[in-house]
């Protein structure tokens, strides 16, 4: 394959790429499922293979020619952004879904936006004042039923 049509190749796998960086950091942002975290996880790391199998095409040759040594540099400088960007995001999806795995399932289970509220009866101490008569009543208040 010739140089060019693997930049095709090349700009067309970037741009996914970049849409799929920009619905992960979307998802981060959100309270995500495990499932659709690991189904993320999956997208980006196909995508960003992908990019890199075209980019050392690319790369190889561009080294072949002794003419595009600038070239080159340029390329690999774009190369190592984006492999960068691919580690960072790698890094807080694995850290999403510990943190997913890690919660505990008391809180798993309830969901902060349909909290019940419930009306009970007000209670009404009495308040001891002293008297020896009056200190069984008092006391009986605390008594379990």
């Amino acid at each position: 394959m010739s140089v060019e049509s693997l930049r095709v190749k090349q700009k067309s796998l970037r741009s996914s790429f970049t849409m799929c960086c920009t619905s992960i950091e979307e998802a981060l942002k959100k309270d995500t499922t495990l499932t659709d975290l690991y189904a993320l996880q999956r997208q980006i790391m196909d995508k960003f293979t992908r990019l890199d199998t075209v980019q050392e095409h690319i790369l190889e040759l561009l080294l072949s020619d002794d003419l595009v040594s600038s070239e080159y540099e340029e390329d690999f400088t774009k190369a190592e952004k984006y492999r960068d960007k691919m580690n960072e995001l790698s890094a807080e999806l694995e850290y999403a879904v510990n943190q997913r795995l890690n919660k505990p399932q008391s809180e798993a289970g309830i969901s902060h936006n349909n909290t019940r509220k419930f009306k009970l009866p007000k209670l009404e101490l009495t308040k001891f004042n002293g008297d020896p008569k009056d200190f069984l009543n008092f006391w009986s208040q605390f008594q379990s039923e």
